[in-house]
């Protein structure tokens, strides 16, 4: 073979990479501009997160542990739970602004459910009279105004009408119910367990009543470590006088957070 042979070889074969290197060749442009469109989107996102993390981390700290002191330190979705607490059918129509109270809440529940908030309800639950003991009658007949045992009559027992949770805030199969004996929501139920295991750091409450069960409920979650939040327009009462002195008992002890209903639902759209 001489030197044009060659050559003419050699320019047919060169020819034919050429050819079959173009797709490639193709797929690499249209990688790297890929590529550069990716890393643009990755740096916005970085950027977003840092502005998010500067907020985050405007708490105060000690010791590289955040701080809360304000609704917006802690109104976000991953560190917060909404309390929905006794809004039953015989609890709700022993409270004049009942109608008022449950709308307010509804408003926060559709909030709190679109921003992804964890959501619990609590009822309070009547034992049957032979299982009832002393400190139950004794209740029963302070509550019922009745001076013999044997005139008390459990309302609120399982499966009775006034038990239930009032239509307009039917739980969703996402949301739990906790039924209770006691006054705080944290009393007999694994509300403090459940909270604590999905890292849960704060606590809004809504409901009926705050001059009865609500207040120790406040109390209790701060002792467990729960930064409350209590939404004041949206806690019911059957005395005003007494729900005042509840108020501003928390107020004194310096745990709680007070807002109302649109300020919260505000916070939490925006923090979702």
């Amino acid at each position: 073979m001489d030197d044009r042979q060659i050559a003419w070889d050699l320019a047919g074969r060169r020819r034919k990479l050429i050819a079959e290197l173009a797709p490639a060749k193709r797929k690499c442009r249209v990688m790297a501009r890929f590529g550069r469109a990716y890393s643009l989107i990755i740096s916005a996102v970085e950027r977003k997160a840092d502005v998010r993390g500067s907020k985050r981390t405007s708490m105060k700290q000690a010791f590289e542990i955040e701080i809360p002191q304000t609704l917006e330190d802690v109104c976000n979705a991953r560190h917060l739970a909404l309390l929905v607490y006794d809004m039953q059918v015989g609890i709700k129509r022993q409270v004049k602004e009942g109608e008022v109270i449950t709308a307010k809440i509804r408003e926060i529940l559709e909030a709190a459910r679109i921003a992804k908030v964890r959501v619990f309800f609590t009822r309070h639950m009547s034992l049957p009279k032979e299982l009832m003991g002393a400190f139950q009658f004794r209740m029963a007949m302070t509550w019922q105004h009745v001076d013999d045992p044997e005139k008390v009559q459990p309302w609120f027992l399982r499966d009775t009408p006034g038990f239930a949770i009032v239509p307009e805030l039917q739980p969703l199969p996402s949301e739990a119910i906790f039924d209770k004996l006691a006054m705080s929501a944290f009393e007999g139920t694994p509300l403090a367990f459940a909270l604590r295991d999905c890292g849960i750091k704060a606590v809004a409450v809504v409901g009926i009543a705050m001059e009865v069960g609500i207040e120790p409920t406040v109390r209790h979650a701060a002792d467990h470590g729960f930064v409350p939040v209590v939404i004041s327009d949206a806690c019911g009462a059957g005395d005003s006088d007494a729900a005042k002195r509840s108020f501003d008992s928390l107020a004194f002890a310096g745990d709680t957070l007070f807002t109302d209903t649109k300020t919260f639902c505000g916070l939490i759209r925006r923090a979702g």
